[in-house]
């Protein structure tokens, strides 16, 4: 993971996961997914963030454990 020019701020609270469990930064597409710690009987969140600003551009709420995260830029098939 290459570090960008910006740092994030002191704490890792301002992504609103709680404490992050899985992180991938894909720099390709300055993208960064952190998936947070999964709590008994509560939805796993995942969240996606511009690698750069750290500005949130997706969250979700998995009913099930996030095990691993993994960027699929090079699955991609061209047509």
């Amino acid at each position: 993971m290459t570090a960008s020019g910006e740092h994030p701020p002191q704490s890792w609270a301002f992504l609103g996961v709680g404490d992050p469990f899985q992180v991938v930064h894909d720099e390709q597409r300055g993208l960064l997914a952190v998936a947070g710690t999964p709590t008994h009987g509560r939805a796993t969140p995942v969240a996606v963030y511009d690698s750069r600003s750290f500005t949130r551009r997706a969250l979700v709420r998995s009913r099930f454990p996030v095990h691993a995260l993994a960027s699929t830029l090079g699955a991609r098939c061209s047509q």
